[in-house]
């Protein structure tokens, strides 16, 4: 949520065209908000982490690793798909589009249990602290790409 709300103050000040004045790329621009997303994303796994671990009834760290990795690989996920909307849309817009990637993403969460409750996927259960990141990671990458050409034909 931060950087969106990063996103929100730098437009309402009229941040960018400030500065793309600077001796700043807009790659860089575009750039840091995924830096800060990221910033954000892995001190917030690490403090998940620390609390699970701690405050877990059976202290089992492999639980609490798979459920640590699910949500933080669900998180890069949620921001993967917000900056891209955000630059393209715009702020403004871009808060409906959260609005239906947070109701879609805990609908298909519903759903995809209810699929492994019915089903027997047990090595996607087993690998999920593996699998989760890593799906994070790939579409951050491809959202970092598909920003950085929305941020170098936009206007201000």
């Amino acid at each position: 949520v931060l950087p969106l709300t990063t996103l929100s103050y730098d437009s309402q000040c009229g941040w960018e065209g400030y500065a793309l004045t600077l001796p700043v790329s807009r790659r860089t621009l575009a750039l840091s908000r995924y830096l800060l997303a990221l910033i954000f994303t892995v001190a917030s796994v690490i403090v998940n982490f620390v609390l699970r671990f701690f405050l877990a009834q059976d202290g089992s760290i492999g639980a609490t690793l798979t459920v640590v990795a699910a949500i933080g690989g669900a998180a890069l996920v949620m921001i993967a798909f917000m900056l891209p909307l955000m630059y393209k849309f715009g702020v403004e817009k871009g808060r409906l589009f959260l609005i239906l990637i947070v109701l879609l993403a805990v609908s298909l969460s519903f759903l995809i249990g209810d699929v492994f409750q019915r089903s027997n996927h047990s090595f996607l259960l087993q690998n999920l602290q593996w699998i989760a990141p890593l799906g994070g990671v790939v579409c951050f990458i491809i959202s970092m790409m598909i920003s950085l050409r929305i941020y170098a034909r936009k206007e201000f």
